[in-house]
């Protein structure tokens, strides 16, 4: 008679184990509710927000319905009226890696994710103080991106959270203000005792960062102007403010190499230089193409015989002009010309490269021949040392000389899509300098003893 009562003794015991178990794993939620009033959505009432807070991780999601812009209008009351529409958002953040993660919001991308370092943020204490929701709570100022904000944290709320992207202060950001109040988030409720999984919904592996985000929105948006030849500026109106008003600014690593055939006891035989790299930095009317050295080499690859290239070529499409430094026994030359018109002839054939859709162009010239391969997602006309003139940027070359069996090949390895302002780097004569066009240049180098 005494065994179900040992039967159940056992199984409330394993309920009581399985019970103690989830609270020692289970994390402390703080879930606390926002209004968003939000000038921007030209809606009256607050867009509801919610975060969930733990000391690991958070997630704060936005799930209401604001105006659609593009239905708006004026009815007989003077009001804005339009349709409705959902407004989903999600920011994820991970506290361990110092991370978080967001819909990217940038005019011509779409689906893409955003990851930034949590202590982006730099506060300023402020000695000033006031109760939200019963809690004492303490200013502190910043600014992000293009906006400053004023915000009320609470020390006594253990938390280093707060609303969208906001963290790093001392305890729970309970209200945020934007500086012309277009923006502001107010805590409505907190509760402790939250029950809740912590789980994104975004792609976190694929997620970039805000500067790359930013390049490539400017790109797509300076080849849309490019196609439209009618260029706008572009101002955001996102809480992250951006420009989309200066020219792409473009970095291209390539590999350099070259191939040569001879003959030798009645047998050909091909020979391939050492690879090294090259690098391309520009933008729509300026460019620098330099060597990038390598750790240990003895000798740099651009030296040849007793010529040697000091590193700098530079080219101004607008001026149609170019700079090349080169240092000839000894002597530092600067060789500064005119560009020539490439007569480009332009195949329908396509390939890919590094993500790219690449396009045949063909040059045929009295002692070489050029094969460029160019790309029209980036429509800036240039390329790899004097190439340029094709509907997009050249990533790939090869060179036929016609005087030997030498062919020349330039492939891009990386490209880079900077967010900054491209400074290029133009080589300026000093008292040791010589300048020389390409006619002169070759005048003096038949007065060399080779």
């Amino acid at each position: 008679m005494e065994l179900p009562l040992i039967k159940d003794h056992m199984k409330y015991s394993f309920i009581l184990i399985l019970f103690l178990l989830s609270k020692l794993y289970a994390q402390d939620v703080i879930h606390v509710k926002y209004d968003l009033n939000d000038t921007r959505s030209l809606i009256e009432k607050p867009i509801k927000t919610e975060l969930y807070s733990t000391s690991k991780e958070s997630i704060f999601l936005i799930n209401d319905k604001i105006l659609d812009k593009n239905t708006l209008f004026i009815n007989n009351a003077s009001q804005i009226v339009g349709d409705t529409i959902d407004y989903v958002f999600e920011i994820f953040k991970d506290f361990n890696k110092n991370k978080i993660f967001s819909e990217a919001h940038f005019i011509n991308l779409q689906n893409k994710i955003q990851v930034d370092d949590i202590d982006s943020f730099v506060w300023k204490k402020i000695n000033e103080s006031k109760y939200i929701l019963g809690y004492l709570c303490k200013k502190a100022i910043t600014e992000f991106r293009g906006r400053e904000y004023e915000v009320f944290y609470c020390p006594e709320i253990e938390s280093k959270d707060g609303p969208f992207k906001f963290s790093g202060l001392p305890g729970l950001i309970l209200s945020v203000v934007e500086k012309n109040k277009r923006i502001e988030f107010v805590a409505t409720s907190i509760d402790f005792n939250t029950q809740k999984s912590i789980t994104s919904n975004l792609d976190i592996a694929n997620a970039m960062s805000w500067n790359e985000l930013l390049g490539r929105s400017k790109l797509r948006f300076w080849n849309n102007q490019v196609d439209l030849k009618n260029p706008v500026f572009y101002h955001s109106d996102e809480i992250e403010i951006y420009d989309l008003n200066i020219e792409p600014y473009i970095e291209i690593v390539y590999d350099v190499y070259s191939e040569f055939t001879y003959k030798e006891n009645e047998k050909y035989h091909k020979e391939k230089t050492l690879n090294s790299n090259f690098m391309l930095s520009c933008n729509f009317s300026e460019s620098n193409y330099k060597y990038l050295e390598r750790i240990n080499n003895n000798q740099s690859l651009t030296e040849f015989g007793r010529i040697k290239s000091s590193g700098t070529f530079y080219k101004n499409l607008l001026d149609s002009v170019y700079l090349n430094e080169m240092e000839i026994e000894g002597k530092r030359i600067i060789i500064k010309d005119n560009f020539q018109p490439i007569n480009w002839e332009i195949h329908e054939r396509y390939d890919d490269l590094l993500g790219f859709k690449i396009q045949k162009a063909t040059i045929d010239m009295q002692e070489y021949s050029v094969e460029a391969w160019f790309t029209n997602m980036i429509k800036i006309s240039n390329g790899p040392d004097k190439l340029y003139g094709l509907p997009g940027i050249i990533l790939k070359s090869i060179t036929r000389h016609k005087t030997s069996d030498q062919i020349d090949y330039v492939i891009a390895n990386n490209v880079k899509l900077k967010n900054e302002v491209f400074k290029p780097d133009i080589p300026i004569k000093n008292k040791r300098t010589e300048i020389l066009n390409e006619v002169q240049l070759a005048e003096f180098l038949k007065t060399i003893q080779w």
